[in-house]
């Protein structure tokens, strides 16, 4: 499902605001808020709430994506918008300029601006000191699979769904009744941790492995001679396909206010493909403390070549 226009820039703000913000800060995107005025629900893109003393702060974000310069009309409106929510300041976020109207305005009315831009690469790799990264894909199959149930005689007893298929619903989870099948078992497994790391990989490697089920893990069962039989252990085969590929750095943005020309964060992005999606790799880095954080976001269906 495709998300609507804009979205994914509220949702990369409200990560920006969070990474630069004070511990303890909750961000919500989007929210609702009753207004004590208007008396109906507003949406807004974002909230960040955080306590200060015994004191609540309220903080909303409204974003546009545009290329046209923002006036003071929207302005006026996100004036109007936090008294009726009754937020303590409301930040206006947008990917094009102000115009000087809507900058004096803002000043005053508790309506703060930024500005999220974009710039091309092109010398600006230095900020970063990288102009691409290198991704590594791996795909795990699960040729075959044995299991060990305590206290079940596999010469005597009969499971149910004794030939059973790898996607088949048979085992029981403890923790809330739910059927999975021994796919979604292995799933909770980290089959890369049986890879050792900083070693030459081939690109396909065919490897025995288990998953032993100790007291303290999620327990399951499975049906058989009327009774069921908690799941030990399962011994399969994996197959590891590894691809590796380069992403070169499609664009920096770079987030600031505009009345002061502050810079707040950088963000480097880096798209890259896997599994038919257009994934993007985003490193942050926090302008004031020189912080960095990795995001990875989706941002739609890879669009097949003609």
């Amino acid at each position: 499902m495709s998300q609507r226009a804009g979205r994914d820039l509220e949702k990369l703000i409200a990560y920006l605001e969070e990474f630069a913000g004070p511990k303890g800060m909750t961000v919500t995107s989007p929210d609702y808020i009753m207004g004590k005025l208007s008396g109906s629900w507003r949406e807004v893109d974002a909230t960040l709430r955080y306590s200060i003393g015994s004191s609540e702060v309220l903080i909303a974000l409204e974003c546009r994506k545009r290329t046209d310069v923002q006036d003071v009309t929207w302005i006026e409106q996100l004036a109007s918008k936090r008294e009726d929510i009754d937020a303590d300041v409301i930040v206006a976020v947008s990917s094009s300029p102000f115009t000087k109207g809507a900058v004096e305005f803002a000043e005053g009315k508790k309506v703060q601006l930024r500005r999220l831009e974009a710039f091309a690469p092109g010398g600006i790799e230095k900020w970063f000191g990288m102009d691409h990264i290198m991704m590594e894909e791996r795909l795990w199959h699960i040729d075959d699979a044995t299991i060990i149930l305590e206290g079940y005689d596999k010469e005597k007893g009969k499971l149910a769904g004794h030939e059973m298929e790898m996607d088949e619903p048979l085992f029981r989870r403890a923790s809330d009744g739910t059927m999975v099948s021994m796919f979604d078992i292995l799933s909770t497994t980290n089959l890369n941790s049986q890879i050792t790391v900083g070693i030459d990989i081939p690109e396909i490697v065919h490897k025995p492995m288990r998953l032993k089920l100790d007291a303290d893990d999620e327990q399951y069962s499975i049906q058989g001679d009327g009774r069921e039989y908690r799941l030990k252990e399962i011994s399969f085969h994996a197959t590891l396909v590894r691809s590796i590929s380069k992403s070169p750095l499609k664009d920096i943005q770079r987030y600031s206010d505009p009345e002061s020309g502050k810079m707040i964060s950088s963000v480097a992005n880096f798209p890259f493909p896997i599994q038919g999606n257009e994934l993007l790799l985003r490193l942050i880095k926090d302008e004031k403390t020189g912080q960095q954080s990795v995001v990875i976001s989706n941002v739609g269906v890879k669009k097949e070549e003609e």
